[in-house]
């Protein structure tokens, strides 16, 4: 039996079983994925929303992003896993996802942790930001409710992309 037959009656099975309709094309206006988040009238209400959906049963510690393009926010929250090293972080995620489905330019990115005196990104996520966001601002909404804004390239001194590497 050829991989064809097979699926065909895999999408036979679960059409018949459970009475789907099928389509023999996607509609023009079809979106299948689309992580933009517009109309944010509070940046940081959004934030503490987000932290909610943050996977952080291990340390106890949400973070969460909102990556500003110019049509609207890319959200992140950290993912965290049973080997601390394949976590994900809030910053990377956002960036991942905004990479993901064609923004490649940022005008900001907003970060937030609510357990945490002053949020900072850790040294990966600052690696990140500079790689596709030297020049723009970072803004740490902090647990008091204060901010600070930084410039990617001041959060990482001396810090080299890809791109100057010679080949």
């Amino acid at each position: 039996m050829d991989g064809k037959s097979n699926n065909d009656g895999l999408s036979e099975y679960w059409t018949q079983t459970f009475q789907l309709k099928t389509l023999d094309r996607l509609p023009d206006d079809s979106v299948l994925y689309d992580p933009l988040i517009d109309g944010i009238n509070d940046v940081t209400n959004q934030l503490k929303n987000l932290c909610e959906k943050s996977v952080s049963d291990r340390s106890g510690f949400p973070v969460s992003a909102l990556l500003e393009t110019k049509d609207g926010y890319i959200p992140g929250v950290n993912i965290e896993f049973e080997q601390w090293n394949l976590g994900l972080c809030a910053e990377r995620v956002a960036i991942a996802r905004a990479i993901s489905v064609g923004f490649n330019e940022f005008k900001g990115i907003h970060i937030y942790a609510p357990k945490s005196e002053f949020i900072s990104p850790c040294g990966a996520c600052r690696q990140v930001l500079y790689e596709f966001m030297p020049e723009q601002v970072a803004q740490l909404h902090h647990d008091d409710d204060s901010k600070s804004r930084h410039f990617v390239s001041h959060l990482l001194p001396n810090g080299f992309t890809t791109n100057s590497l010679k080949k």
